[in-house]
């Protein structure tokens, strides 16, 4: 039923509304990707570790020595640049978009800016419309459309992964990447795994391939990009070939929560959602896990999960707990799961660090390890990571509706009463606007079903709520009465605003599982949001949140005492460039690591002590002017 069910939410979207005594079931509506923009911090990217072999980001469009061809002319491969008529800000140009759309969206390559590539098969096909009027375009499909590279040599590198950001719709396509060695025949190296013409088909992603076994030692290699068959499109940005390590684990996706729609168990379907901040009475059962990826070009040996929690004053390990080890081959990609840890109810912050680790030397330890924590709070029940790092801007058609922003809860307590909504609001609202709240409880039982439970007046917005990049500043909307709410449900939470997006924006922080944040715009258009509205449950009395004044690096050491790494976990929130230095006992300086310039917010490094001798060190974190230190213990 839930696996029905979860198919039936990507496209479909039942709304009731419970409003007095009069009952009215809104019509059933596609539901798809939030349209519109999300502005990021644009703070520069760490370095990428791989050793770079050949790389091309079309920055100065589609260079000469490539090859454009295609069955179907005038269809071809296109560069779309800052200087180019369509430009990077437009995807698609054919007719399958959204009413009042006229393109789509671009790819969210790290270099859009200097431009990519794109086949648009939709375009070729049908630039008109209606979506899947087929042979109206000047070159009607299928389409066969190739963009070769020129021969690069590989011959010193015997281990060679490829690396890409792509965007891909697809209708009735195949794409792939094959590879030709000293002229010769063309091999399959990578083919797109994306499902056919379904809600999930529009993918915008970074991928990796090793292609060691094929293009590794060899002098004369060639790669085409093939686009093969009819509608939608395929976006292409920053292509390059690296040299793999031999050993080299990436913990991805890794966190505490186990959110499962398809679980029969889940009876609201929206168990175990991952929250940065419970309420002392809904504590949780903790559930660690992590997708392990080997990149390396070696077996990895006894790998396994490692995940620990750290008490309120970050001095004792509460929780140490290992997953059932494995070999992965190169490729491989598993989640692990290290088990479970009730948190206990006692008001404070619990450092957790979940880490991937193997019998072999890892070549870069930063990339294994995640590091965040738990807030157990007096009253706030909290999704998003309490940090602006992004704010959703939706489509000028929507200017003028009313719209919600808000999360999916599951309140897991007896006798719990919401006194209010707590919402950030981003830079680029009017201060003359107007925002409310709104509970709506979910049912998933035969359908998906939201009932307004309760809605407070439109209030006067708060200009001290206003949060830029980093901030965290909510403002208190509070309902006339607390509104009472049944254990075991699950709710909508959302801030709303009847003056619209064009005066009212809502900031973001953090992922959201999809179809888990939702954006409403009336009377009845449902969008999912894959960051986090910092929309938050409040039950008690609060005041209206004002950002604490926050020292730029707040620094914390795992394990402590170490023998051979140790981790810094610390957040900062200066554009300087910051550094490590590790003293010994008589204040001489035994290690010194450059980090650069670091994206605002929460960051990791790792830091080997294997070769210090037993004793106190002082870790220093330095950013600009401002530091912290902490004391480790080497045994």
């Amino acid at each position: 039923m839930k696996n029905l069910l979860k198919v039936a939410l990507s496209a479909l979207l039942m709304f009731s509304v419970v409003n007095g005594n009069a009952q009215e079931i809104q019509d059933i509506h596609d539901i798809g990707l939030a349209p519109g923009r999300v502005l990021t911090h644009d703070a520069p990217m760490n370095a990428q570790r791989d050793t770079e072999i050949w790389s091309e980001d079309f920055s100065n469009g589609i260079p000469a020595d490539w090859t454009n061809e295609s069955t179907t002319e005038p269809a071809a491969w296109e560069y779309r640049g800052p200087s180019t008529e369509p430009g990077i800000n437009v995807g698609t140009r054919g007719s399958c978009l959204p009413a009042g759309v006229d393109f789509g969206s671009p790819i969210l390559s790290p270099t859009i800016e200097n431009g990519f590539v794109i086949f648009d098969s939709n375009y070729w096909d049908d630039p008109i419309g209606p979506c899947g009027s087929f042979g109206t375009g000047e070159a009607p499909g299928p389409h066969f459309a190739t963009l070769t590279t020129p021969s690069i040599d590989l011959s010193t590198y015997e281990a060679v992964g490829i690396s890409f950001n792509q965007y891909h719709k697809n209708y009735q396509a195949e794409s792939y990447i094959q590879a030709s060695v000293d002229g010769g025949e063309w091999v399959t190296v990578w083919e797109n795994d994306v499902p056919i013409n379904n809600g999930e088909s529009a993918l915008d992603r970074a991928e990796r391939k090793n292609i060691s076994s094929i293009v590794g030692g060899e002098d004369d290699v060639r790669l085409r990009f093939v686009f093969d068959g009819n509608y939608y499109f395929w976006m292409l940005d920053d292509i390059t070939l690296f040299e793999l390590d031999d050993n080299n684990l990436v913990l991805r996706n890794a966190g505490y929560g186990d959110f499962d729609f398809e679980n029969p168990d889940n009876e609201t379907g929206f168990e175990y959602l991952e929250y940065s901040q419970y309420p002392q009475e809904m504590t949780p059962t903790l559930k660690f896990n992590g997708m392990v990826l080997n990149y390396g070009s070696q077996d990895q040996t006894n790998v396994t999960l490692r995940a620990k929690v750290f008490d309120i004053d970050q001095s004792t390990e509460l929780a140490s707990l290992d997953a059932d080890s494995l070999t992965l081959a190169p490729e491989d990609e598993i989640t692990f799961r290290s088990g479970s840890f009730d948190l206990p109810d006692v008001i404070g912050r619990y450092p957790i660090v979940l880490q991937a680790l193997q019998d072999e030397e890892e070549a870069s330890p930063i990339d294994n390890i995640y590091g965040t924590h738990v807030d157990v709070t007096d009253a706030v029940y909290t999704r998003d990571r309490q940090e602006t790092d992004a704010i959703y801007i939706p489509p000028g058609n929507f200017n003028g509706d009313t719209y919600e922003v808000g999360n999916m809860f599951v309140v897991t307590a007896e006798n719990q009463e919401c006194h209010s909504v707590s919402a950030a609001l981003a830079i680029g609202t009017e201060p003359d606007a107007t925002v409310y709240a709104a509970i709506y409880k979910v049912s998933v039982s035969g359908g998906f079903n939201t009932e307004l439970v309760a809605q407070t007046s439109s209030i006067p917005v708060e200009t001290s709520a206003f949060n830029n990049f980093g901030d965290n500043r909510a403002m208190v909307i509070p309902f006339d009465t607390p509104v009472t709410m049944l254990k075991d449900s699950a709710y909508w939470v959302v801030a709303g605003s009847e003056d619209g997006p064009s005066q009212v924006l809502f900031p973001q922080s953090g992922e959201s599982p999809e179809l888990t944040s939702y954006v409403r715009f009336f009377p009845n258009t449902w969008f999912y949001m894959v960051n986090t509205p910092m929309v938050r449950m409040n039950f008690d009395v609060v005041t209206s949140v004002e950002e604490e004044e926050v020292d730029p690096i707040d620094l914390n050491l795992y394990p402590n005492p170490a023998k051979e790494n140790v981790t810094l976990s610390f957040s900062h929130y200066s554009d300087d460039l910051t550094r490590v230095m590790v003293y010994n006992a008589m204040g001489q300086a035994v290690k010194h690591r450059v980090l650069g310039q670091l994206p605002r917010g929460q960051n990791l490094a790792s830091i080997w002590i294997d070769d210090l001798a037993p004793g106190t060190y002082s870790v220093v974190v330095q950013t600009g002017d401002r530091k912290s230190t902490k004391l480790l213990i080497k045994e």
